[in-house]
């Protein structure tokens, strides 16, 4: 499993499929309270480009709030990350079983 940090987007690609590369970048950072101003110098766009790209994503998902926004982000990464924790873990339960209760 990739780790997710804001330097690298493409853990997020399957997180959010409905948007692209460019809506995904700026979502991204976006969620992470990285300002307008910074997400724009970063990705090459203007202010206005920005603000276009989130109303379109708010668009996407339906909702009216920039917390409502953050708040589908932050729900899918968690829940992913939930999702492998517990395949890791269910894994590990699985393995130890097979191998006669011996912890590593």
């Amino acid at each position: 499993m990739k780790e997710f940090y804001i330097g690298d987007f493409s853990p997020y690609c399957g997180l959010f499929p409905e948007l692209s590369q460019i809506q995904l970048k700026v979502f991204v950072m976006y969620s992470y309270s990285v300002s307008p101003n910074r997400i724009a110098i970063e990705l090459n766009i203007t202010v206005n480009t920005f603000y276009s790209y989130i109303k379109i994503i708010k668009s996407k998902y339906n909702v009216k709030s920039s917390s409502e926004l953050r708040n589908i982000f932050y729900v899918r990464k968690d829940f992913y990350l939930l999702n492998m924790l517990h395949q890791y873990t269910q894994l590990h339960i699985s393995k130890n079983h097979t191998d006669g209760g011996a912890t590593r």
